[in-house]
Parts: C-alpha cells; sequence; structure tokens
C-alpha cells in the first residue's frame, strides 16, 4: 500500500511539475490598461503621523470586483513607499496568486516614484516567473494554483512602489455564484483605502459587516449597482494571538450571490446525486456488504464505511472544476485514491444501492459550530462529509478519516457542528448532534506506598476512546510498542526522576467499542524527601496529563475570544495505596466556567485515597467577557497541582504534660524556664540539623520561604525565627555556592555582624541581581546593627515590655525586602517555596511552646508594663 502510494504521489508531482514548466507566461499574464469599469483613485502622498514609526507607508489600497452571473473581475491597485531595506526586500518581487484553470492576470502598471518625484515605469522591464504554489501538498492536496513573481528592477530605499493589476474568471463549476471579503482596516496604516463592489442589476448581492465595519455608500452606475467603502488615515488594527477559526475580528465585509444555505445544498444537488453512479461494480460491492449481514442495516452501514476508507486513500486533485464537482466512483475505485467529494459520493452510492438514507454534508473544519454565524456563501466550506440515517438515528461519517476502531454506535463521528445538506429539497444549515464518549481520555495512576517500604511502585492506565484511540492505533501500527513505551518513559521520567520500568508495556484494543487502552509499570526508587519541618518524607505527585489540556491565559484582559482545543472529554485518577493509619482527604472542589467544567474529588478511607480530576469542555472559545472568570478558576486550581502525601514518623515523640497543682510562683519559674529549655532545644536543633541532599538544595535559590510564614513566625518567635533564616541562607551558600563560611556563626551566634556581606549577596545572587536592593544593602545593615545595639542598652529590667517588642520587631521589617528578593529569585521553584512554607510540625510547636512568652510581652506593651 505505501509503495503504491509513493508511486502514485511521484507521478502526480512529475505531472504537475512538467505542466508548470510548459506553462508560459504569456498563456496567463497580458500588459494592458485597466478596462474602463475600473474607477482610477489618487493615491494619498505628503507626512502621515500614524505611520510616523513604520518601515513602510501604505499609500492606497484600492480594490475594486465586478460581478454578473457569468463574470468575475478584481481589479487590485498597491502605493506603497519603503522607508527600509527589509521594505524594499518585501516588494522586491510582486506575488501573484491565480488558478490558470480559469484565471487569467492582466497586469496594468509597476511604476518606482524617486523621492525626488521622478516617475519610472519599469512594466516591461520586470522579469516575471510562473511558480507552482501547491500550499497544502503535505496534506495531499493539490489545486493547481500558480503564482505570477514579477521582480522589480531599480527598487531603492525611499521609493514608492505603484502596482496594479485585473484577475479575471470564476471557476465555471460555482455557475452564477460568486463571494468576496474586503478588508477595511490593515495591520499597519493605512492612509487611503478604496474599496468597491460592482455588481450588475438584477444580479443578488448580499453583505455581511464584521468587526464594527462602515456601511456602503450604494449608487446606479448604469447598468450596474455600485457599493463603495472610502476612508482616510485608517490607523493600524490589532488583533490578538489565539483567536479562535472562523472567528471574525478584521473590520471587513463579505458580500455574496447567495441569499440562503438551502441555496447551496440545491446547486451541488444534481453531481451528487448517488442514481447516475449506479453501476454492475457499486451494486457488487453493495450486494457482498447485503449478504455478509443480512436484514442489519447498521452493520451494513459500518461495513460500507469500512469498505470505502480501506479501498480509497484520500488525494485531491482539485485542478479547475475538481475542488468543487465529484468524479464518478468508477474511477475512484479504478485509481484508488480521491478527495472528500469523491470518497462521499462513492459511499453515498453504495448506501443508495443498499437502500440506507444517505446525503452528502458540506461542513468547514475549521469553524465548526461558527459556521452558522457565517455569510451564506458558495465558499464557506473546505469538506464535505455523510449524513446516513438508520431508524430514528442519524450519523455522521467521514470516509476520509482513514480505518476507525468501533461498531456504527461507537465509532468516531465527525464533529462538525453544523453543515448544510445537498439535496434536490434541501434544508439548509442544520446542527449535527453525535454522539461522544464520556471521556476520550481516561487516565488512571495507581501510586502503591505499602508494598516497598522505601520505594513506590506506579502503575499508569491510560483509556483512549473514539479519535483518540484511532490515532494512538495508528501510532502503534506504524511507530511500534517499543516507540511508545520509550515516549511514556521519557515522560514519566520528567515528573519522577527515579523512574524505574518493572515490567513492559501493555496494550489493549477494543475493536467494538474504538479504545485502546495502554498500561505501563514503574518502581519509583527515590521519590521520598526527607522533610524537616514534619520529621516524617513526603511524596509529590501531580495530573500532568490533564493538565497539559487546560489552557494557559496569560494576558490581564482580552477583547477577542480565546481559542481551546474543543471537545475534551478528560478524566484524571490519582489513586494511592497506603497504610491503614495514614490519614486521608475528602474534599470536592468546583473550578466551572461558561466554556469548560472542571472538577476535583478527593475521596478517602483507611489504606486508600483517590484525586480525581475532570476537564470537559463546553465550546472552543472563552468569551472575553468570561475571561477573568475563567484566570481566577484556572488560578484557584494552583493549589491542587501537586498532590503531597505525608509518610508519617514514627518515632516522633508525643509529651504529655501536668500542669494543674503549681502555685503562681511555681508556675512562673516552670514556664520561664520551658521557655529557656524549648530555646535551647531549638537552637540545638538547628545548629546539628543533618544538611539536605545536594541536589535537593540546588533546586531552590538560598532559602525562599512564603512572606506569610516569615512574618508569623517571626513574630510568634519574637524575631528568632529570622536567625533561622539568616542560618538556612548561610547553609546555602556553604553547600550549593561553595563559600568557606560557618553557618552557624553567622546566622545564629553574630548575624548582626555578618548581614553586610548576606544582604549584598542576596541582592547580587543570580538569576537576577537587584542592582537598587544592593545598594540599600550596607544601610539596612547598618541600621539592623544599630536596632541591635539598642535593644542591648534600652532593653533592662527597667524597660518597659512594650519597648522590649520593639526591639525584637523592628529588625524583622529591615530583614524584610531581602526575604522578599529571596522569594522572588525562587519565582520558577513553586514547589519548593511550597515545600518551606508549609507549617510543619516544628513550626507549629516553636509557635506553641513559645506562645506564653509572646502574650506575656504583648499583654505588657498593652497595659503599659
Amino acid at each position: 500500500m505505501y509503495s503504491r502510494f509513493v508511486a502514485i504521489f511521484a507521478f502526480v508531482f512529475a505531472s504537475l511539475s512538467v505542466q508548470a514548466q510548459a506553462q508560459s507566461v504569456d498563456q496567463y499574464v497580458s500588459i494592458s490598461p485597466p478596462e474602463d469599469w475600473v474607477l482610477h483613485h489618487q493615491p494619498a502622498s505628503g507626512p502621515f503621523d500614524l505611520a510616523a514609526d513604520e518601515d513602510r507607508i501604505y499609500r492606497l489600497v484600492d480594490k475594486q470586483m465586478l460581478a454578473t452571473d457569468t463574470v468575475e473581475k478584481f481589479f487590485y491597485r498597491d502605493v506603497t513607499s519603503l522607508r527600509s531595506s527589509s521594505a524594499v526586500d518585501d516588494y522586491g518581487s510582486i506575488i501573484i496568486a491565480f488558478n490558470p484553470a480559469y484565471e487569467t492576470i492582466a497586469l496594468h502598471h509597476v511604476r518606482i516614484i524617486r523621492a525626488t518625484g521622478d516617475v519610472i515605469d519599469v512594466t516591461q522591464q520586470g522579469e516575471m516567473q510562473l511558480y507552482r504554489r501547491e500550499s497544502d501538498r503535505e496534506q495531499r492536496i493539490y489545486d493547481g494554483s500558480l503564482e505570477l513573481a514579477f521582480l522589480v528592477p531599480q527598487l531603492k530605499q525611499g521609493d514608492t512602489l505603484d502596482y496594479a493589476y485585473t484577475a479575471h474568471g470564476r471557476n465555471p463549476a460555482l455557475g452564477p455564484h460568486w463571494q468576496y471579503r474586503f478588508s477595511h482596516k490593515y495591520s499597519r496604516p493605512t492612509q487611503r483605502t478604496r474599496d468597491r463592489l460592482l455588481v450588475a442589476t438584477g444580479t443578488p448581492v448580499f453583505l455581511k459587516a464584521h468587526g464594527n465595519a462602515p456601511e456602503p455608500t450604494i449608487t446606479q452606475q448604469g447598468d450596474f449597482t455600485e457599493y463603495a467603502w472610502s476612508a482616510e488615515n485608517v490607523p493600524a488594527q490589532s488583533v490578538e494571538d489565539d483567536i479562535p477559526k472562523g472567528y471574525r475580528v478584521w473590520t471587513s465585509t463579505t458580500a455574496s450571490s447567495v441569499e440562503f444555505w438551502s441555496d447551496i445544498g440545491r446547486f451541488f444537488a444534481p453531481h451528487y446525486d448517488p442514481a447516475q453512479y449506479q453501476n454492475a461494480q457499486i451494486v457488487g460491492v453493495a450486494d457482498a456488504i447485503r449478504l455478509a449481514h443480512p436484514d442489519d442495516p447498521k452493520a451494513q452501514l459500518r461495513a460500507a464505511l469500512a469498505y470505502v476508507q480501506k479501498e480509497v486513500r484520500y488525494t485531491a486533485v482539485q485542478l479547475g472544476v475538481g475542488g468543487f464537482i465529484p468524479r464518478d466512483p468508477a474511477r475512484v475505485l479504478s485509481r484508488g485514491f480521491g478527495d472528500c467529494k469523491d470518497m462521499t459520493v462513492l459511499l453515498t452510492s453504495i448506501l443508495y444501492a443498499l437502500d440506507i438514507d444517505a446525503t452528502p454534508l458540506l461542513v468547514n473544519t475549521d469553524y465548526g459550530a461558527g459556521l452558522g454565524d457565517d455569510i451564506p456563501r458558495i465558499r464557506a466550506f473546505d469538506h464535505v462529509v455523510v449524513r446516513a440515517t438508520v431508524g430514528e438515528r442519524n450519523y455522521v461519517l467521514d470516509p476520509t478519516r482513514g480505518e476507525q476502531l468501533g461498531d456504527l454506535d461507537h465509532l468516531q463521528q465527525g464533529l462538525f457542528g453544523k453543515g448544510v445538506i445537498i439535496a434536490p429539497d434541501s434544508v439548509g444549515m442544520i446542527t449535527t448532534y453525535v454522539r461522544q464518549p464520556e471521556y476520550y481520555n481516561d487516565v488512571v495512576d495507581t501510586f502503591d506506598l505499602r508494598t516497598e517500604p522505601d520505594a513506590i511502585l506506579f502503575t499508569s492506565k491510560a483509556t483512549y476512546v473514539g479519535s483518540e484511540a484511532d490515532g494512538m492505533l495508528d501510532w502503534a501500527n506504524s511507530a511500534g510498542e517499543d516507540e511508545i513505551e520509550k515516549t511514556f518513559f521519557d515522560y514519566f521520567k520528567g515528573i519522577y526522576p527515579s523512574i524505574e520500568i518493572t515490567s513492559p508495556l501493555e496494550l489493549t484494543v477494543d475493536e467494538a467499542h474504538a479504545s485502546l487502552t495502554v498500561t505501563t509499570h514503574y518502581r519509583l526508587p527515590d521519590e521520598w524527601e526527607d522533610d524537616a519541618e514534619t520529621g516524617g518524607q513526603v511524596f509529590w505527585s501531580s495530573p500532568k496529563d490533564l493538565l497539559s489540556k487546560l489552557p494557559k491565559l496569560e494576558e490581564d484582559t482580552r477583547k477577542a475570544p480565546f481559542a481551546i482545543a474543543h471537545p475534551v472529554r478528560f478524566r484524571h485518577q490519582l489513586k494511592y495505596l497506603t497504610d491503614p493509619s495514614w490519614g486521608y482527604e475528602n474534599k470536592t472542589d468546583l473550578f466551572n466556567t461558561a466554556a469548560f467544567d472542571l472538577k476535583l474529588e478527593a475521596r478517602g478511607k483507611p489504606g486508600t485515597s483517590t484525586w480525581t480530576y475532570f476537564y470537559v469542555t463546553k465550546s472552543d472559545r472563552i468569551q472575553s467577557k468570561t475571561w477573568q472568570d475563567t484566570r481566577q478558576a484556572l488560578k484557584d486550581l494552583d493549589d491542587t497541582q501537586w498532590i503531597r502525601l505525608d509518610r508519617p514518623n514514627e518515632d516522633a515523640l508525643v509529651t504529655r504534660m501536668g500542669l494543674d497543682s503549681l502555685s503562681d510562683d511555681e508556675w512562673a519559674v516552670v514556664v520561664a524556664v520551658y521557655i529557656i529549655v524549648v530555646l535551647l532545644i531549638l537552637l540545638i536543633y538547628i545548629s546539628y540539623r543533618a544538611s539536605p541532599a545536594e541536589a535537593e538544595m540546588k533546586l531552590q535559590i538560598l532559602y525562599p520561604v512564603s512572606t506569610a510564614k516569615f512574618l508569623i513566625m517571626s513574630v510568634g518567635t519574637l524575631g528568632f525565627y529570622s536567625f533561622y533564616w539568616f542560618w538556612q541562607n548561610w547553609r546555602w551558600l556553604r553547600d550549593v555556592d561553595n563559600q568557606n563560611v560557618s553557618a552557624f556563626w553567622r546566622g545564629l551566634v553574630l548575624p548582626a555582624f555578618w548581614n553586610f556581606s548576606l544582604f549584598r549577596r542576596i541582592a547580587t545572587q543570580a538569576p537576577a541581581a537587584r542592582p537598587a536592593l544592593s545598594r540599600f544593602a550596607i544601610p539596612l545593615a547598618i541600621l539592623y546593627l544599630l536596632i541591635s545595639i539598642a535593644s542591648q542598652v534600652f532593653d533592662g529590667d527597667d524597660s518597659p515590655l512594650s519597648l522590649t517588642l520593639m526591639f525584637m520587631l523592628l529588625p524583622v521589617l529591615v530583614v524584610l525586602p531581602f526575604q522578599r528578593e529571596v522569594l522572588r529569585k525562587n519565582a520558577e521553584n513553586p514547589k519548593w517555596v511550597a515545600r518551606n512554607s508549609r507549617f510543619g510540625w516544628q513550626a507549629i510547636a516553636a509557635l506553641i511552646l513559645l506562645a506564653p512568652l509572646v502574650a506575656l510581652v504583648v499583654y505588657g506593651a498593652v497595659t503599659g508594663l
């Protein structure tokens, strides 16, 4: 099959190439003045403030079209001043695209206007070449279009280029029908625009404005009606990225000769009538299908679709009328290839012989359901499929998809939204309702955390349905299962670096239900992380598969809709098998928007915990009016993008104390001793705390912690936590940055003297130095030192507790800019910031144990003690 395709492809391509070489410019291009119907407009000149910063100035863009039942002519004139070498390069070749099957080009003039005002006519001097376009060749579509390239001689920076031409001809397959879209604004400012439509009186014309386009001026010009738009000093139009296909954002007007969609369906009906294509070969195929599936129309319909998909390869040779008129099914079968029209007629002809009701359906693969918002026009479609009916149910079938999985009720139908029926009694535009599976992607990741004490057994089961299953099966058949296994392994290795394969990949296909399941088995030997704050270990996991489907909304505001992939129906489950003594969570979070539904459901019981994410789109776009709500929904989901599982430290010491019988004096002594012991324990703990693995420390820059935790811990420990923060930063500089320093002495004992160096290092540390903060490093370090000295001078036994509180908290405010800078440098490390910012048992214990002293100081400050 593949060799046959290569041979046919080579033959077609060689034939087209020879034809292009044989064609002469004189066959399709002439040099002549404009015809009498063309209205001449003077280009603008002089300064143009809107284009002051542009490297080219559009002086005049003039588009004129003449249309009758039999004639179609399009005049175009462009006058542009070229102010840079790149602009000269862009305009050095004038490119005019046309279809030689029915179009010719009349070149009127090519003139160069020098800055001095001199005019040079180079119409006869320029070199002209014809090139075959075939821009869709990679999609196996050949329409025979040519490009005329006029190489402009003598063009220089500072010149104004003025050229004009007229394209003559209409595809005979379209009969009396025509359409055109006039753009009234461009991506650059335009000094003068002229748009003109001249329609023979009696010829129908229908207009639709887009993007606040102006109304035309309508006048009668002899036997023609003129629709004209004119504008001066037109500003550039800025168009946002990621706009849904089919959304008309440009300021423009579409003109069409068609009033109703049904007119198009009836116009093409004679070419698609299956009765005219009945022959012995078609009837023989139908009889074989009927014999294999007697009295079962659904099975017959499925078999007919499979026959066309298997026997005919999609290749579109759309030369001339071939872009609109289907070929005889007998010819299609003899060649073994055809385009969507050919394959549709072949399928409807077989179904006609089987007495199954089926009609062609014109659709647009880009616009989808948005096709209904368009004006009826003859070229509104880029595809045709089959709409068949069995019993009470309609099926939208695309014979060009290639061989598909699934019986008739499970195979992937065409999700085109809207289309136009081709039939003598066409009802025009219809909405196509097709069955969709519950989920196109259903992923279950299972983490066994109890079988092996020091490793995690990980199984991923990914089920693909409908078109997703068809795509995966095609990949498996072309690349092989080994390639799929490698791709899956590389993907998971990006999430879990220590991953190991424990069993070969399993690929299971359910042909009847159009599903394919890929199961992979792994071992994660080194994914538990020590957590200093809890004293236990932590495992992080993420529903990356589903999260990758979510739209990325970077802009704060938006005017146009934002395109998203649709339809997407995705479920991702993360299951954890744990020790029955571990905790679990039960909650449901909804993040629903107008464009999609997003839900997180956490359910657990002793020994099992499951987090399930659901993402189902409802539209192919996010409307600008719902932009902020959608952004907020996705932002709210950020906190659940990583799931943390804690393995508790079974050797943790739990102390129970009973102090009810102590007197006030004894209580005061116990509290004082208790506080001293707690501070000593914290100091010893910090001093002898084991350093984390070097690889782990390298995943963060210095010691990032959220501002909220820094302030809460600093206030809750009366400033002692800032010493801990100093120590952590010095330790990072020592162990990761290879500095010869003592974290103990610089961070815990004498930080006031060493902050001169620390503050400067924080400000200048990669990845982004802060010169402004660096200039304040020394002054703030001096301020911190002076506050520390003042606290020793003025904070004696006779000092009020309010002064003690002030001297404890003022240094925290001095340190705050540097804490925020460290946090900024770790913007790309949210996982590690989140880890450091959690309130582990050590932090909570410190707050609780120091709470009496904090309460005493606050009470003294309030009461003036």
